[in-house]
């Protein structure tokens, strides 16, 4: 899993997230709580296990669910060009 270039993918913390700009294409999302754990997390480790069990434990739901969770956001990243398998 891969990211597009890092100068090119700008974050910024919110309130209730973080808003994600691709400046290639001027572009951005704001993802909720929930989606911004799951991106620091890729961001960092780059591994999906990693996110689940992290997303698991912060919130106290259950694995699929946290599973679930990660899978939908990496799908919605990788269908606007943010992230490559």
């Amino acid at each position: 899993m891969e990211f597009i270039d890092d100068t090119s993918l700008i974050s910024t913390e919110t309130e209730d997230g973080i808003v994600l700009l691709d400046q290639r294409k001027g572009v951005y999302w704001h993802l909720n709580g929930t989606a911004a754990e799951i991106l620091r997390s890729l961001r960092r480790d780059g591994d999906r296990e990693t996110a689940v069990a992290e997303i698991r434990d912060r919130y106290g739901i259950d694995e699929s669910r946290a599973r679930n969770d990660v899978e939908d956001l990496i799908r919605s990243l990788e269908s606007v060009g943010v992230l490559r398998r």
